[in-house]
């Protein structure tokens, strides 16, 4: 696993964390056959992503299948798994994630939760295996499907997964998940001033193929969302103003569920940040209609069904649940 080594720093962005994961499930694979078949199947995926190595591909398929079969016949027993096998259903959920199976991660999940809820396994659960369970393996998923990376290029995706670990460093130490060291703090600062840059700079640099509308306009949200103070920013405050203008006008005034295609829970993440951030502005009207035609397209129903959609990319129900309301009864009304 010394050779993956890398996996442990998307999975746990802080450092900290990924010394007790990986010393916990070295000790744990030892005990459960099921854990080491999923992070077999783990480290095959993450080669095959880096590589395209068929070889790669069918050992993921086999080590997969391997992990799920071990699980059905491990639930034949008992109705409950321990905290090792629990690990080894996330680990499989990380799996989808990065190979945009969102057929089988919607399964994963489901029976993870119904373990979860007769389960008193994580009683006793080391912290990063329920920082994986809970927060790791769905955070940004969709925008590992194939239709949202085909649309977004290899570069912007890099810039998706820092986001990712920077996202998930803020929401393991600001929930006392975790207390890394100063340094990790630094480190993690640092790396959120990198990300910022390489966003406002991606369409000024020479060695880099052109910006669709639509990348622009990901690249543009993906800035707002990697501001630090966007969560606690005034809707009237210039950067609002500015970047909800700038959102806008990347997205243009074509038809945009026909630019945007498959990918139409993507527009709608875009267009609920521009509305966020446009609250007493005259773009929120704008922002608020595009909505409306977006989620009557998508048949999306309540509000629960639009937030489901929005977890998939960069939202955090705590902090953008109250404007996501707002934006729900102007949408239904």
């Amino acid at each position: 696993m010394e050779d993956n080594s890398s996996l442990a720093a998307k999975v746990y962005p802080i450092k900290s964390l990924a010394v007790v994961a990986r010393h916990h499930t070295i000790s744990l694979t030892l005990q459960d056959s099921i854990l080491l078949s999923a992070i077999l199947c783990t480290a095959s995926a993450a080669l095959y992503t880096e590589s395209e190595d068929l070889k790669h591909r069918l050992s993921t398929l086999y080590f997969k299948g391997q992990t799920i079969q071990a699980l059905n016949q491990a639930l034949l027993k008992s109705q409950t798994l321990g905290a090792s096998s629990l690990y080894a259903i996330s680990l499989l959920l990380w799996v989808e994630c990065i190979q945009g199976g969102l057929l089988d991660m919607e399964t994963h999940l489901a029976g993870l939760q119904k373990l979860l809820a007769r389960s008193g396994a994580l009683d006793d659960c080391p912290l990063p295996f329920v920082a994986t369970i809970f927060s790791s393996s769905l955070l940004g998923c969709s925008f590992f499907r194939p239709s949202v990376v085909a649309l977004l290029g290899t570069d912007l995706l890099q810039l998706v997964d820092s986001q990712r670990q920077c996202t998930l460093f803020t929401l393991l130490h600001s929930q006392g998940s975790s207390d890394p060291p100063l340094e990790q703090i630094q480190q993690a600062y640092a790396q959120g001033i990198a990300l910022e840059h390489q966003l406002l700079s991606l369409p000024f640099d020479p060695g880099k193929p052109s910006l669709t509308p639509q990348q622009d306009a990901v690249r543009l949200t993906l800035f707002v969302f990697a501001q630090p103070t966007v969560l606690m920013m005034k809707p009237l405050c210039a950067f609002a103003r500015a970047m909800a203008g700038q959102i806008k006008e990347a997205l243009g005034n074509t038809d945009l569920l026909s630019m945007w295609n498959s990918n139409s829970d993507l527009l709608l993440w875009v267009l609920f940040i521009g509305a966020f951030i446009s609250r007493w502005q005259d773009e929120w009207g704008w922002f608020v209609g595009h909505i409306r035609n977006a989620v009557r397209a998508s048949c999306t129903q309540t509000l629960e069904e639009l937030e489901e959609l929005l977890l998939g990319f960069f939202y955090i129900r705590e902090n953008f649940g109250y404007a996501l309301h707002s934006v729900w009864r102007a949408v239904s009304w």
